[in-house]
């Protein structure tokens, strides 16, 4: 292969390694964040601040199939670069006639790792909503049930 278009390559493998390098710092930031307003509303009790959390998972799940999207776009073109050897190099970047290869940002947004990855974290807000709007009052009672009362005479037996 020519050194031109092993420049070229390396130059796609470049945007392919930020885009994925994004879509994990926003995973992470979708944890931090989530996390903080869930644990805020329970100690709050506030059901609207549990439920508000949607919207920035909501935006970063967005955002995410995005990033996937674009880099299924970037994987294409490196193929296309890789494979096609009889057309000169031209250091071209643009990946947006790959859309219809690779399919939609809808279809990203709703990939089975995205999918498996935010549907787990959209769980644990219902869970919590669920919780806040007493449908585990059972889990409630039973866990004051537990918890024994003693005095303090008991204490220094």
């Amino acid at each position: 292969m020519d050194e031109p278009r092993i420049k070229h390559l390396e130059f796609i493998q470049g945007v392919v390694n930020r885009l994925s390098t994004n879509s994990f710092l926003l995973k992470g930031w979708t944890v931090l964040i989530v996390t903080a307003l869930l644990s805020f509303a329970v100690n709050q009790g506030s059901l609207g601040l549990g439920l508000f959390s949607i919207v920035p998972l909501a935006v970063f799940w967005g955002l995410d199939g995005y990033f996937l999207w674009e880099e299924r776009k970037y994987r294409a073109h490196y193929e296309r670069v890789r494979k096609n050897t009889d057309i000169p190099v031209n250091f071209d970047m643009n990946a947006s006639d790959l859309s219809i290869d690779v399919g939609g940002w809808i279809s990203a947004t709703f990939s089975k790792t995205l999918v498996a990855f935010h549907g787990i974290i959209l769980l644990s807000i219902i869970a919590a909503a669920s919780y806040e709007l007493g449908l585990f009052q059972w889990l409630r009672e039973s866990s004051s049930a537990s918890t024994i009362q003693m005095t303090p005479g008991e204490q220094a037996k």
